[in-house]
Formats: C-alpha cells, structure tokens, sequence
C-alpha cells in the first residue's frame, strides 16, 4: 500500500519545506500549476476526508468557483458518499 506522501506527489510537485504535524492531523504543502497547496490529513482518515487548501489564494485577485474566501477547496459533498474504509490509498487517488 503507498503511503499518503507518495500518492500526493503522483500528481503534485512537492516543495520542499517541513511537513506539519500535530497530534490530530498532518499537513503537507505541495505544487500544483501556479497554486501551492496545503493538504491536511487527519489521524482519523480515512473516516474523515482530506481538507484541501490553495494556501497562496488570497494572491490571485480572481474568483474561482468551488473555492472559499480562505482558500479551501469544495471538492466533494460528503451526503450519500460511499468510500471504502480498508482501502485508503484507493481513496486518496480518487480524491485528487
């Protein structure tokens, strides 16, 4: 199984940069185009969803639709969301 920082940098440039870590969750900072983003993980994924962020966003003077004011990212409705628990890098993937 791959661990979450290999799938992110299938599609991502990673930057290099320390990776943040708390007790409850863990976040990591990768490329994507002209976005940086701020990808946060819970310790209690896969039973909560990634909270995605362009964290360089209030830069661009532009509005981009399913995109809040802080930069986080509405990229799937939770209701009637079906995942499959015992498989986390599956999930991962079909997130991003």
């Amino acid at each position: 199984m791959l661990e979450k920082e290999e799938i992110f940098q299938m599609y991502f440039d990673e930057i290099p940069s320390e990776n943040l870590e708390s007790e409850d969750k863990e976040c990591y900072f990768y490329q994507y185009k002209k976005f940086t983003l701020k990808i946060i993980v819970s310790n209690d994924f896969p039973h909560s969803l990634p909270e995605i962020y362009l964290s360089n966003y209030k830069g661009f003077n532009k509005w981009y639709s399913h995109v809040g004011s802080e930069g986080k990212l509405c990229y799937i409705s939770e209701d009637n969301l079906i995942w499959d628990f015992n498989n986390p890098s599956g999930l991962l993937k079909r997130l991003l």
